[in-house]
């Protein structure tokens, strides 16, 4: 069915959507602030402490010109964390006691708040572009050979020539093609297909079968063409897609007269092959363009790195957040970036660095 050509199959491999989480962009703050108060009474220290938090918390409130209606006492503060929250816009998403000290009559603790201003609720960024600038690409070409259609045959420098003239990034970067004898089958690579140190990598793959259809009416001939365009990373697959369609080539009546077409019109059948190849291309890189991807952290040594950079989209000023084993968050910011992994350093605090969970990892994007 010609100018038809369907989507058969679209799967991730270990990623579970393609869809795109809309990112609120903040800017996040730090501040230390001091808390105080009196003491008034044989209470524990446990109670000063609470105390001097919640005044701190008053202090972050009113140097934000900002006003909240009341105050509850509560261990660790958290239910004044909730208020502060759902009657501001401020978004306070770690504090750390630095230091808590008896100075003559008042109880004091430094406090330092990780917090930023928003209007809503801040998305993770679980969107990501994959850099498709230049990546590296092979493309083979399988033609199984039954001598149906011996004269309809697809052209690889043409394929080659087609998918070059995609006008958006990325310009794929192919070697010069080599032809392989595989099992009787035509085999063409544009690049070689040896393992390689690059980060991104894609593969496509081309099949094209002769079929004939004999009916009481005559005889059709056809093409049936599916092509596998598979995108990896560190070899691992992230997308993967395969895109077919049948095209006629030749139809004849009883009498074996040829009827609209016919192999004088293959031209411009196989210039719709193309047009259907490279359109399968420019559907796989704009899966591309918005890709969730889950990034993971690793620790050795108690140095932790992030797997993603600045080509993934990573800025200087996200924010990282992942989990330990309890659920808790726990948050880390970027202390180097580089292009495809970042150093992070720790906002949080954290004993046991074994408790994180590596692949429990999402991003708030900073301004």
């Amino acid at each position: 069915m010609q100018y038809v050509w369907s989507l058969i199959f679209a799967a991730m491999f270990c990623f579970s959507s393609l869809g795109a989480a809309a990112a609120s962009t903040v800017e996040f703050q730090e501040k230390t602030i001091t808390g105080s108060t009196p003491i008034t009474a044989q209470l524990s220290t446990e109670t000063f402490s609470t105390r001097a938090l919640e005044n701190a918390l008053h202090k972050l409130v009113i140097d934000s010109t900002h006003k909240i209606r009341s105050f509850s006492l509560v261990e660790d503060g958290q239910l004044l964390i909730d208020q502060i929250q759902s009657q501001t816009n401020i978004r306070i998403f770690e504090y750390q006691i630095l230091n808590q000290r008896k100075n003559g009559d008042q109880y004091e603790i430094d406090v330092k708040f990780l917090y930023a201003y928003m209007e809503q609720d801040v998305a993770p960024n679980s969107c990501r572009k994959v850099p498709t600038q230049d990546i590296p690409t092979s493309i083979s070409l399988n033609s199984q050979k039954n001598n149906l259609i011996p004269w309809a045959s697809l052209r690889p420098a043409t394929i080659q020539e087609n998918f070059l003239k995609l006008n958006f990034s990325p310009s794929i970067k192919v070697m010069s093609a080599e032809k392989n004898n595989q099992n009787s089958d035509q085999l063409y690579r544009l690049k070689r297909s040896n393992i390689s140190d690059d980060v991104y990598d894609m593969r496509i793959d081309v099949n094209y079968e002769p079929l004939v259809n004999r009916s009481i009416l005559g005889k059709t001939s056809a093409l049936k063409v599916s092509v596998n365009v598979k995108t990896n990373r560190y070899g691992s697959p992230i997308l993967n897609n395969t895109y077919a369609s049948e095209f006629i080539v030749d139809y004849k009546t009883i009498n074996n007269i040829s009827v609209a077409k016919s192999r004088r019109n293959w031209k411009q059948t196989e210039i719709e092959i193309y047009s259907f190849l490279t359109k399968s291309l420019e559907s796989h890189l704009g899966h591309l363009e918005c890709i969730n991807i889950s990034p993971k952290i690793n620790i050795v040594n108690k140095e932790i790195s992030l797997n993603f950079g600045s080509a993934e989209g990573i800025g200087p000023n996200d924010l990282i957040v992942a989990k330990d084993k309890t659920g808790k968050d726990v948050f880390l910011k970027i202390k180097t970036l580089g292009q495809h992994s970042a150093a992070l350093s720790l906002i949080s605090n954290l004993k046991d660095y074994a408790s994180l969970r590596a692949s429990s990892v999402h991003i708030l994007s900073g301004i």
